[in-house]
């Protein structure tokens, strides 16, 4: 989060995504709740015309992407102009010969904790429909959403017990579902398993 902040990311700013199952995906998440960004997760199955649009279509100040898997669609994102005149930072979570990696730079950062008061209608996410009627709908979800998603599940679902049993194997793209679910199994206490593939 405070890498984010050295960068001049503020309330409202549009982060997008672009990764696996790795746990660096999650911390980038997770910063741009803590910090109000509206963070958006490209599909890792999307096309780069779909992948383009929606950057497009949130505004995004930066896209972040994991080079293991997709260095020349992070490529792609760093050559690309946009019709809006749109300026994108485009950073890896690893390094390239492009961008910056926002992770080392993560590591000259300050470590004390980041404590915001985000109003509960702020957009924290827009996710993204596949784009089955042909261009990809955005769909947005606020604070407020997302803690009641987080305790709608613990609430209402059949966990183990005691949570600190509770074991999640992420083996679909957490920029999809098994993402929705990583916050309720931390809240309880669980642990989380990412998948590469």
């Amino acid at each position: 989060a405070r890498q984010f902040e050295a960068m001049r990311l503020t309330l409202g700013d549009g982060v997008c995504l672009l990764s696996g199952n790795r746990y660096e995906a999650l911390l980038v998440t997770t910063a741009c709740h803590l910090l109000g960004l509206r963070s958006t997760a490209l599909h890792p199955l999307g096309s780069l015309a779909d992948h383009l649009f929606t950057i497009e279509e949130v505004q995004a100040k930066a896209v972040i992407v994991d080079t293991q898997r997709f260095e020349q669609r992070g490529r792609d994102y760093a050559n690309a102009s946009f019709e809006s005149g749109l300026k994108l930072q485009v950073l890896t979570l690893d390094d390239a010969d492009y961008g910056s990696n926002v992770i080392a730079q993560c590591a000259t950062q300050a470590s004390t904790p980041v404590v915001r008061d985000i109003p509960h209608d702020a957009v924290s996410k827009l996710g993204f429909t596949g784009g089955t009627t042909g261009k990809p709908k955005g769909v947005m979800h606020t604070q407020r959403t997302s803690i009641t998603t987080i305790t709608q599940q613990n609430q209402a679902w059949d966990w183990p017990r005691p949570a600190s049993a509770l074991r999640f194997l992420a083996v679909t793209p957490i920029s999809h579902a098994a993402g929705s679910i990583i916050s309720s199994v931390f809240s309880q206490g669980g642990a989380v398993c990412l998948q590469a593939k």
